[in-house]
């Protein structure tokens, strides 16, 4: 009997010893674990660091009050704020009539899951990084394209030359404020001078002015494969054969990255099939339930030439934000839900053959239409503006 508690005791005290050790062995792997998350965390955090001269370069084109630290001249500084003075009035305009209207809109109007799209898809965007990002503030990725080259980051030419720079830049943004859009044959015009070298002045202009924090700027060419070859712009011979394209990163809060990726090339349908890199390129980009936004895209998504491209949208997109210049009412099948807002007004005389006898039908008979409380698009001279939103059942 005494053999058997003698046993028994043996048994629970391995019991006990194997308990605390593995009880010790779960602290020290969740420590570890802890550790290594820490560790993963303060990675990420400190690769996050914006570069100093990129903010402050596009700091002053953006009219950054900060900015004025990086300037040690009294004569610099003073012109600096003199054109300070004249861009403010500008932006404080463009803020007032288009962009906190559209902040305020949105919120009431637009669907939650529209709304926080994570990726959005502009086609024929130029630089206009504001109107998308005061639509879609959580977003994390956005491609753009246009016929306007990338060009290259500007900021090594020093903070003098951003500040001569300045009305230059005042210029180049005209019909974006005074119409809230680019007009393509002024801006291959203002886009080719030595001290605007294609849209990524600008896109990192409107970033600093947004409050982001600019961490890189890198030229990129696509290869056959449609992947990212990056290059250095000063070193490269450009080429027509290639498709030229600019990625920024960027952040907000020093611990997410952001990214705009905009390419340059013509998007009719030869020159797409002459190029399949860059189908190849949206295809592996392009996540699938996307949101793509059209505005003012000179209603070229309603002609043949330009079905690649229409198409990518349609089976790409949830959801599709759009004034009547993107893609067709026709296009939209019973596969979409349509909401309307605003007026539909015929084209202007800039463009023939593309009214919408059934668009302007829906706009009469729909009685939920709603108002649009801004002024956006072709239509800027009298405010006859509409947008449609396809949501995909």
């Amino acid at each position: 009997m005494s053999k058997m508690k003698y046993q028994f005791s043996v048994v629970i005290f391995i019991f006990i010893v194997c308990s605390i050790l593995i009880n010790c062995s779960s602290k020290k792997k969740d420590v570890v674990n802890e550790n290594n998350l820490k560790k993963e965390n303060t990675v990420v955090a400190t690769k996050l660091n914006p570069d100093t001269s990129l903010n402050n370069f596009y700091g002053i084109l953006a009219n950054d009050s900060t900015s004025i630290n990086c300037i040690s001249d009294i004569n610099k500084r003073n012109k600096f704020l003199g054109n300070c003075i004249v861009s403010n009035a500008l932006w404080n305009k463009m803020y007032s009539n288009l962009l906190t209207p559209i902040s305020n809109w949105k919120k009431s109007a637009l669907p939650e899951s529209c709304l926080n799209t994570e990726f959005v898809f502009y086609p024929f965007s130029g630089p206009d990084f504001l109107i998308p990002n005061t639509l879609f503030t959580q977003t994390k990725h956005i491609v753009m394209f246009g016929l306007e080259l990338p060009g290259k980051d500007m900021s090594k030419y020093g903070n003098d030359f951003a500040l001569n720079s300045m009305p230059l830049m005042q210029k180049s943004l005209r019909d974006y404020f005074g119409k809230s859009y680019f007009i393509t044959k002024n801006m291959m015009t203002d886009l080719k001078s030595d001290s605007l070298n294609g849209v990524t002045p600008l896109i990192s202009t409107f970033l600093v002015k947004s409050n982001f924090k600019l961490i890189s700027i890198k030229n990129f060419k696509l290869n056959n494969a449609g992947e990212k070859v990056y290059f250095d712009f000063e070193k490269d011979t450009f080429s027509y054969a290639n498709i030229y394209g600019v990625e920024i990163n960027y952040t907000k809060d020093l611990v997410n990255s952001l990214q705009i990726d905009y390419l340059s090339f013509n998007a009719e349908d030869l020159s797409m099939q002459t190029h399949p890199e860059i189908m190849h390129f949206f295809e592996r980009t392009i996540p699938s339930n996307t949101v793509s936004y059209l505005k003012s895209a000179s209603y070229l998504l309603h002609y043949n030439g330009f079905s690649t491209i229409r198409n990518l949208v349609l089976n790409k997109s949830k959801y599709v934000l759009q004034d009547d210049t993107g893609i067709a009412e026709r296009y939209f099948t019973k596969e979409w839900k349509l909401s309307l807002w605003g007026v539909y007004e015929k084209p202007i005389k800039d463009f023939s053959g593309v009214y919408q006898k059934d668009l302007d039908s829906l706009y009469k008979v729909n009685e939920q239409v709603n108002p649009l409380p801004f002024n956006m698009g072709y239509h800027y001279f009298n405010g006859k503006q509409n947008l449609l939103l396809a949501e995909k059942k």
